[in-house]
């Protein structure tokens, strides 16, 4: 065999490797939420499962410095999230095998202003709780 040939191979191989574990990640639905929360330097962030009204805790990150943060898991099924900090701030994410990008700030959390990038289903649950928000305050002002 000549070298071209053994170099041919070897890059068929290496590439087969890869897509072999790309499909192992995609069969056993691998995820990554990655992002930062302004305003939160060093604080706690806790990731909780919502199920049948109930929460169970998935896992805790302490923040950076920066409030930056990364999370990664498999999943069995798809999940609706909550991503906390203390009692009070909270955030939602339809999880799916994938990768997130979160961006917060804590300054503008009473704007209901907060952005993940990645779920179409997590984007179409914000703008439903933000007209519910608002159909709220609507009726409480009548």
């Amino acid at each position: 065999m000549d070298k071209r040939k053994a170099g041919t191979m070897i890059r068929i191989l290496i590439i087969l490797i890869i897509g072999l574990f790309s499909f192992e990640s995609y069969l056993f639905g691998q995820y990554t939420i990655r992002g930062t929360i302004k305003n939160a330097a060093h604080q706690t962030l806790y990731l909780e499962n919502m199920f049948a009204q109930q929460f169970t805790l998935v896992d805790t990150i302490k923040l950076d410095s920066i409030g930056g943060f990364k999370a990664e898991g498999q999943l069995s099924e798809d999940a609706i999230l909550r991503l906390r900090i203390g009692k009070v701030h909270s955030w939602w994410l339809i999880l799916e095998k994938g990768m997130y990008d979160v961006e917060v700030n804590l300054n503008r959390f009473r704007k209901d202003k907060y952005n993940i990038k990645g779920s179409a289903s997590s984007k179409t649950l914000y703008n439903y709780f933000k007209k519910q928000r608002a159909f709220l305050q609507k009726m409480q002002m009548a």
